[in-house]
């Protein structure tokens, strides 16, 4: 069952928070972004865990949409795809040994 239990806003756009209860492996929270929802608040596309923002923790929940809208803004100001992602996800891509640290 998931439950919506907070509502996140940044740069400008809206992400319903929801926790995710007796699903197993697939506990936690999520984040959908309002246009995924219907006009009922249901969602009206597919969504996986990487568009949802699913994560074990609220808080790596918000890291993982703050992260995308500050990517997106990025993107959407010019600045080349790898460099936005090198920016945006540095201490992930570091802490995954893909950069190295400094």
């Amino acid at each position: 069952m998931i439950r919506h239990i907070s509502t996140y806003v940044e740069g400008g756009r809206t992400f319903y928070i929801c926790k995710e209860i007796g699903a197993g492996l697939a506990d936690g929270y999520w984040a959908f972004e309002d246009k995924m929802l219907d006009e009922n608040g249901c969602l009206a596309c597919r969504v996986n865990g990487l568009e949802g923002h699913h994560r074990e923790t609220l808080g790596e929940t918000i890291q993982s949409v703050s992260c995308q809208v500050k990517f997106d803004a990025m993107l959407a100001a010019g600045v080349d795809r790898s460099e936005a992602m090198r920016t945006t996800y540095r201490r992930e891509l570091e802490r995954l040994g893909v950069l190295q640290n400094g």
